[in-house]
């Protein structure tokens, strides 16, 4: 699926300030990691910190140990504003002090591990605080590569955490609705993996307890923040047919897809790429004609023909049982327009998850709107719950 999200994960209008603790028990001191990696501590900046000692950043900065004081030093150099020399990538902005901040972002999950979290760690105004996963052992591999990252026992645990901003949210689709309304109610933001829901209805629910808690919610649909597919549906001039697919062989009899109770389905798993980015180009449709084969109560393979205004129209394929394919074709009166694996980005694993998490980053820090708006993910919704009406399943 498909958000150092450098975000604190927490308030719309400001951050709260608090210290970042190296584990999730409430009265553990701040200190430095054996490796000498920096630490979270808020504090103003000390204009006459020393090089030769640790110095500590305006509202959301780092401690540093001697042995980075001088990389420190030139950050501050570099921007003669606040800046958090704990991560490799400085964020400008027009207002930097604004800018500079960093939200902290906890991960409940381990499932996008791969992509996600290697993008939140890149990123230039967020950092991974914590992380939390049914599997203690597997969560505990991940603090190696994010020494900063403290292991909270339950996802219950980590949404309790004052100084979490916002938490990432890559669980089963059966259980993004109740964690994020958990998350929400504990006064987090939430980045969600897509599908936002199991179904519109959820959707709505969530999009309305966002309202409810004034905070930030975003479905993590990161090839929207591609700037090779922005360009290619941008560049496009009067489409008449579009051609989207998206599949692969599922081998894996116990994969959680293969189950209907959680949200399992190749409609729900890739199918909702194929139907955003076919409204992304034509907007929303006016009928849909759809079948699909089912095995065990779920949809292995699933076709639909989407038909808009002025004649207009596409068809989408999703399957777990093909071989590896992914397109968009996109046939208008200027031409035939391809696009190659526009969902699975081999040559760029990391680039579009970051730009995703820092956009969402910013609209947490500087009260921006979100770039994907709720209205558009549960219009998604309802164009699968269409598909799956017309399907029969």
């Amino acid at each position: 699926m498909t958000s150092r999200m450098r975000t604190r994960c927490a308030s719309t209008s400001r951050l709260r300030v608090a210290r970042r603790r190296p584990s999730c028990s409430p009265t553990s001191p701040p200190r430095a990691s054996p490796s000498g990696t920096c630490l979270e501590l808020r504090g103003r900046l000390s204009a006459t910190g020393s090089t030769n000692r640790c110095l500590q950043i305006f509202r959301r900065g780092s401690w540093c140990s001697a042995a980075r004081a001088k990389s420190c030093s030139r950050f501050l150099d570099a921007t003669s504003t606040a800046s958090i020399a704990t991560w490799p990538t400085i964020w400008r902005g027009a207002s930097p002090l604004r800018s500079m901040q960093r939200t902290r972002a906890g991960r409940a999950a381990w499932i996008a591990g791969k992509a996600v979290l290697p993008a939140i760690d890149a990123s230039g105004n967020g950092r991974i605080a914590a992380l939390a996963s049914r599997s203690p052992e597997r969560a505990g591999a991940m603090l190696s590569a994010y020494r900063e990252a403290r292991l909270c026992d339950s996802y219950e645990q980590l949404i309790e955490q004052r100084d979490v901003d916002a938490v990432y949210i890559p669980l089963v689709n059966n259980l993004h609705l109740e964690w994020t309304l958990r998350a929400l109610d504990a006064g987090k933001h939430v980045l969600c993996e897509k599908p936002l829901g199991m179904n519109a209805v959820e959707a709505e629910e969530m999009a309305a307890a966002a309202d409810r808690a004034g905070k930030r919610l975003m479905e993590a649909f990161m090839y929207r923040f591609d700037p090779r597919m922005r360009d290619f549906v941008e560049g496009l001039h009067d489409p008449l047919h579009v051609n989207a697919t998206f599949g692969f062989h599922l081998r894996a009899p116990e994969d959680y897809r293969f189950q209907a109770s959680l949200g399992g389905g190749a409609l729900l798993d890739v199918g909702c790429y194929v139907a955003s980015v076919s409204r992304w180009i034509m907007g929303e449709p006016i009928d849909v004609m759809a079948a699909a084969r089912m095995q065990g109560g779920v949809d292995l393979t699933t076709t639909a023909l989407l038909a808009f205004d002025g004649g207009r129209s596409a068809s989408l394929w999703c399957s777990f049982e093909s071989p590896e394919e992914q397109e968009v074709t996109v046939i208008a009166r200027d031409g035939v327009h391809r696009r190659d694996r526009p969902f699975n980005l081999l040559d760029d694993p990391i680039g579009p998850y970051r730009l995703m998490v820092e956009s969402f980053a910013d609209s947490v820090l500087n009260d921006r709107p979100i770039a994907i708006p709720l209205a558009e993910s549960i219009a998604n919704m309802k164009t699968l719950d269409r598909i799956r009406e017309a399907a029969r399943f």
